[in-house]
């Protein structure tokens, strides 16, 4: 009896030495597979853009849908056009938000996206008046989009 106990016993440790085996081949596996991972990254706004947004209410964001808007930009007398969407690595769309409040309005826009294991997006804001000029641009630096990459 105890020689069949023990045939069982080491039958059944040489399967779980064959499970754990195959368990660690497959995690090392996924630890590869990890490493060589791809994805977008989101870097968003400039603080400063955080703050102004805070400052004016932080009104509700709304995804821009439709037609796309246009603004002025004064200082350089031309139409800047206005994405609703920007694409991801693997064809994603992620939206831009448009901020209204009673004095003006403002809308993300891509203003960067360099490559470190999938694209780093950056966004800019526009701050418009209600006739849609362009008041301020909220950008990242180039020392800061290189800094966070």
């Amino acid at each position: 009896m105890s020689n069949t106990y023990r045939h069982s016993n080491n039958f059944g440790d040489q399967k779980r030495d064959r499970e754990f085996k195959k368990r660690m081949k497959r995690e090392k596996k996924l630890a590869r597979k990890k490493a060589k991972m791809r994805c977008d990254q989101f870097m968003g706004l400039t603080k400063e853009a955080e703050d102004f947004l805070a400052a004016v209410g932080n009104p509700p964001g709304k995804e821009l849908t439709g037609k796309n808007p246009y603004a002025w930009d004064t200082e350089k007398s031309e139409s800047i056009d206005i994405k609703n969407t920007y694409s991801g690595m693997f064809g994603d769309e992620y939206p831009h938000y448009c901020y209204k409040w009673d004095a003006g309005w403002a809308v993300t826009y891509l203003q960067a996206d360099p490559w470190a294991s999938g694209p780093v997006f950056f966004l800019g804001l526009l701050v418009m008046d209600p006739y849609n000029s362009v008041v301020k641009k909220f950008e990242w630096t180039d020392e800061e989009i290189q800094a966070n990459l």
